[in-house]
């Protein structure tokens, strides 16, 4: 007598369920990792933006001077922190010392990004903690 060994796979049926299930949870969790991401971002800038307004603070009260111009692109070295603030987005900062309070701005590829409260740049004094 032949017994016929039944061998135990997915059907074609389950794969496909299982796989527009995986699509469907994709759909709604790529979105807000994304979203996440674009945040986090925008709040790291945010905070590059501060800490360059503060050291050029800093820079005023050592020196006992006017703001005196900064160079751009902004250097550690020249504001005297530790390491360089990088844009996450690939940006460069400058600091505008043309209006009063002056302003800490983030350029990324010909427009300016947004500081996270909806404006550009950050003016100490101005805008918020």
């Amino acid at each position: 007598m032949l017994h016929r060994r039944r061998l135990r796979a997915f059907t074609l049926v389950e794969l496909l369920v299982v796989t527009l299930i995986m699509a469907v949870l994709m759909a709604i969790a790529l979105p807000l990792y994304m979203s996440a991401v674009r945040d986090s971002e925008r709040k790291t800038c945010r905070h590059n933006l501060q800490t360059i307004a503060n050291a050029v603070e800093a820079r005023k009260v050592y020196s006992g001077e006017p703001y005196a111009p900064i160079a751009s692109p902004l250097s550690a070295t020249l504001l005297d922190l530790p390491i360089e603030p990088m844009c996450p987005s690939g940006g460069a900062y400058y600091v505008d010392l043309s209006t009063a309070p002056f302003t800490v701005h983030c350029i990324i590829e010909d427009h300016e990004m947004s500081d996270g409260a909806g404006g550009p740049g950050y003016t100490p004094g101005v805008d918020g903690s």
